[in-house]
């Protein structure tokens, strides 16, 4: 196992990252574009990008994202959402589109300098699960295939609790069944035009 890898404990460790909380710097930078970097902004990047590759519907509608970010940081983050999210958006990372079901709805996606913030801190957040990872590597090949299998199927049961929860209605269908336990294939994101949030 190559552990120079940047994405290597975020590969091994799927959807866990977040646990920890944003650290810094405080001020970000991606190209031209500087960014005053706060919580909930990790999260919200994040949570973008999973619901993106990580449902069957492929897409990250913003109620949901909200809700997401709610369950974790609790109702009293509304307002701070709302201040991140615009930030985020003025400043390019995110982008949004009407959804084509019901266009008061709005579809949450990354953009290319987003894609870049969140590169940043996941390389950062590497170095904060290298405890957790250099335990597990240490383990016998075969003890370490179940503690890794563990890992990886809590995570993507937790992952589809999550979703399930912020979409309580099923308003979007993110998953085809909420009782399937297949994995799903990351999706690659498609690029759409900014429009209004």
């Amino acid at each position: 196992m190559r552990s120079d890898t940047p994405s290597r404990s975020l590969q091994l460790f799927p959807r866990i990252y977040y646990f920890i909380p944003c650290i810094g710097p405080h001020t970000r930078t991606v190209g031209a574009s500087v960014l005053r970097f706060d919580e909930p902004m990790d999260a919200i990047l994040w949570f973008v990008e999973l619901l993106s590759q990580s449902t069957d519907a492929g897409f990250c509608p913003k109620p949901v994202l909200k809700n997401l970010i709610r369950r974790w940081y609790g109702e009293s983050v509304d307002s701070d959402f709302e201040r991140c999210y615009g930030e985020l958006y003025s400043g390019g990372f995110i982008q949004s589109h009407d959804w084509t079901e019901d266009r008061r709805v709005s579809i949450v996606e990354l953009t290319n300098e987003g894609s870049q913030l969140l590169e940043q801190i996941k390389v950062q957040r590497r170095n904060d699960m290298q405890l957790l990872r250099s335990h597990v590597l240490k383990l016998p090949r075969k003890d370490k295939k179940i503690v890794l299998r563990v890992l990886e199927d809590a995570s993507h049961d937790a992952w589809r609790k999550m979703v399930a929860d912020a979409d309580s209605n099923r308003d979007y269908q993110l998953f085809r069944s909420s009782t399937t336990t297949s994995r799903v294939t990351p999706k690659k994101s498609v690029k759409r035009r900014r429009t209004n949030s």
